[in-house]
């Protein structure tokens, strides 16, 4: 009587070493989100400043001593031109002196967070200096009333991320033709940017400007993160959805600045964040929604710098599978 040969068993980890291991990536994660918000602070804001010469070298040299490194100044010929500035995102505040006084110009679309921030520590310093002088602040680009605080897109952001990410693991294992993955990957961005823009612009009323534009810019996004997500699942499975994760959501968002500004972030991380796809899409949906598209033409170049190499990893072979039914 013959006998079956044995099945050989798996060997699992200890599960003391699998809740090591889960515990050591809770650490890591939190660390990531909570770091930087702790560490929130002006780090070389470019600002704009027009004046009198000897107003501006007092007040820059006065600011610059009470806050060193906190801000970059650029001086302007007049006062139109440095809020020309503000409202082309050159700048995120100008300061503006004139024989009535100083004017404050801000743009709260930009960053309100840091809005908030300058309007109360640049009046502060300068009533410090001078009690006497009379300062006012002009918001040039408010948010939209429907959204005063411009907190609807850093909070759409979030799960926009997560399931582009999950759509483009999603559709990398489940489908086999390169065709169809590379369609679908496509055909979801398109469908995100539109049912977001909808739920963001028309419902909540959080984004102003041109839907189409608004839509364009959101679906070119998630078109990144899913492409790249496919692109790397397809090459290396799962470890390559975890890599995209990674990069994309757990470091690139707490560094993006969307919930503040980047320069409010630690450095070198804060700008390092604007090359990943969450700090160049919150840059690009602000400047086009909020600022006639001044100023992102470099974060729209960033996202389809990601998405064209995501589509490129996507239509490779999916050797961890079988190229041979992966041919089409």
């Amino acid at each position: 009587m013959s006998s079956s040969p044995e099945t050989p068993t798996r060997t699992r980890p200890p599960i003391a070493v699998v809740v090591f291991v889960v515990l050591l990536v809770q650490f890591l994660l939190v660390l990531l989100f909570a770091w930087p918000a702790a560490r929130t602070a002006p780090r070389n804001v470019p600002l704009g400043i027009s004046g009198p010469p000897q107003v501006v070298t007092q007040v820059t040299g006065g600011i610059g001593h009470a806050m060193p490194g906190a801000f970059t100044f650029t001086t302007y010929a007049d006062g139109p031109a440095a809020q020309q500035a503000v409202t082309s995102r050159k700048v995120y505040a100008s300061l503006v002196f004139t024989q009535q006084g100083a004017t404050l110009f801000t743009a709260s679309a930009a960053s309100p967070t840091l809005a908030n921030a300058l309007t109360q520590a640049i009046p502060s310093a300068l009533k410090a200096a001078q009690p006497q002088l009379a300062v006012t602040v002009t918001d040039l680009v408010p948010p939209p009333a429907s959204d005063p605080h411009g907190a609807s897109l850093p909070s759409a952001l979030i799960p926009l991320t997560i399931t582009s990410i999950a759509a483009g693991a999603l559709i990398s294992l489940s489908v086999k033709r390169r065709a169809v993955r590379l369609g679908s990957v496509i055909g979801f961005a398109i469908g995100a940017g539109l049912f977001v823009t909808l739920a963001l612009q028309t419902m909540v009323g959080g984004l102003a400007g041109s839907f189409i534009a608004n839509a364009s810019v959101l679906a070119l996004f998630a078109l990144a993160v899913a492409a790249t997500t496919a692109g790397l699942t397809a090459a290396l499975g799962l470890i390559g959805t975890g890599v995209t994760a990674f990069v994309v959501f757990f470091f690139g968002f707490p560094y993006s600045g969307a919930t503040s500004a980047w320069q409010m972030l630690p450095t070198p991380w804060g700008a390092t964040a604007q090359y990943l796809p969450v700090g160049a899409a919150n840059q690009a949906v602000r400047s086009v929604a909020f600022f006639s598209s001044a100023g992102a033409g470099i974060f729209l170049g960033v996202l389809a710098l990601w998405a064209v190499v995501g589509l490129a990893l996507a239509a490779i072979p999916r050797a961890f599978i079988g190229a041979g039914s992966d041919a089409n």
